[in-house]
């Protein structure tokens, strides 16, 4: 989630300088498990489970309206932290030669996530004498995440495993 607004910079001087506030929700984890695999063949089903910490955290920043430099002043608003079950699966599709260790890597992710405070749109609020009302929403957190992307193969030996992990 993203918002941007568009704001003096300081209300001692006006609009003589215009910045850009943005405001960024995001959302982090970290996970770790087993992940059993078909390791051969032209479509490689595979399932996982592990155990993830989700991060939550909305930062605000500030950059010139004609600049195209990077922000000069950032501040993290609200953060939080909760613990999740991951379970997932896809599917591994080499491309090229059926040995090849590039595959196209499509997935899905439920994330069982625990209880956490965090912001969303509208919870940041601009009060008329320059101060922030921040009223976090509480809840579950849980969420599915699909996922399409590379997979290269390292270490690439003759054999599809080289070794215990592959």
């Amino acid at each position: 989630d993203h918002q941007k607004n568009r704001v003096p910079l300081s209300p001692t001087i006006g609009g003589r300088i215009i910045v850009d506030v943005h405001t960024t929700n995001s959302i982090v984890g970290l996970s770790w498990g087993p992940e059993f695999a078909i390791p051969t063949g032209r479509i490689r089903p595979y399932a996982n489970v592990a155990y993830s910490r989700l991060f939550f955290r909305t930062t605000s920043s500030v950059h010139g309206v004609d600049s195209s430099d990077d922000d000069f002043a950032t501040t993290t608003n609200y953060s939080d932290g909760t613990g999740a079950w991951v379970f997932g699966g896809g599917i591994r599709i080499p491309l090229g030669r059926v040995s090849s260790p590039v595959s196209l890597d499509v997935g899905l992710r439920y994330h069982q996530g625990g209880t956490a405070a965090y912001l969303r749109e509208g919870s940041i609020v601009d009060n008329p004498d320059g101060s922030l009302t921040i009223t976090p929403f509480v809840s579950r957190t849980p969420f599915l995440m699909y996922s399409v992307g590379v997979q290269f193969r390292i270490p690439h030996g003759p054999s599809p495993c080289s070794g215990f992990l592959c």
